[in-house]
């Protein structure tokens, strides 16, 4: 691998970043439900299962180097799944506004992940 040049940041270092946020947000999705407590399975279940999905992308991408904007395009995917999941499965305000802000910041992080892997060469 060759360094940037002039100074230039990798690409992969921006990916790096972006998935380690991911890999935090994730986190907060599945322990989510029961920090604010969620009353319904439904309510309960997409913000975990999102959340693992999420780590195991940013964590694939990361691990195995991928140069691929399809990790990206998944999160913007579970970003809007999630954004719009705040409108018929939140069972409480906590439920619906968390859904809405990490799914508003996952579709944004997605976005610079793939973004970032766009310029590395791979469309």
């Amino acid at each position: 691998m060759q360094p940037p040049i002039n100074g230039s940041r990798d690409w992969r270092q921006d990916v790096v970043g972006v998935d380690a946020i991911v890999v935090v947000l994730g986190l907060w999705l599945i322990a989510s439900p029961f920090v604010l407590g969620y009353a319904t399975d439904d309510a309960t279940w997409n913000p975990v299962v999102s959340g693992t999905v999420a780590i195991m992308l940013a964590v694939g991408q990361t691990t195995r180097r991928v140069r691929s904007m399809t990790p990206g395009w998944i999160l913007m995917v579970i970003g809007v799944w999630l954004f719009a999941s705040a409108f018929w499965l939140g069972d409480s305000s906590q439920a619906s506004w968390n859904a809405l802000g990490a799914g508003t910041l996952m579709f944004f992080l997605g976005s610079v992940s793939a973004a970032a892997t766009q310029r590395g060469g791979n469309a």
